[in-house]
């Protein structure tokens, strides 16, 4: 656990430990649907970019409740060539850098 220690005081703050468990969760939920996929898959459609965020954040009820147009506005910006598809490290490096970071 204290890999996540970023600023090595061997204490794990609210501040080092939620970035991890956010962006943790969002690997797990890609993960976990990645595996019921056919080999090679390594992109999201815009319904399984709000399965995938859903699952991943399942436990934020209330705000998982008023989040459809604003998934969908996500991967809109994420979709840069317009093609319907988000890659999973698309997906990845937006959790990195905006939901992890909300809490620090």
């Amino acid at each position: 656990m204290f890999r996540y220690d970023p600023n090595g005081d061997k204490n794990i703050e609210f501040e080092e430990f939620a970035p991890f468990i956010l962006t943790h969760t969002a690997e797990i939920s890609l993960q976990r649907f990645h595996y019921q996929q056919t080999l090679g898959k390594n992109s999201l459609t815009k319904d399984e970019f709000k399965l995938v965020f859903r699952d991943a954040y399942h436990f934020l009820k209330d705000l998982m409740n008023k989040t459809e147009h604003v998934l969908g506005a996500i991967f809109d910006e994420l979709d840069t060539n317009r093609d319907g598809l988000v890659t999973y490290k698309e997906y990845m490096t937006w959790v990195v850098l905006n939901i992890s970071k909300v809490v620090r």
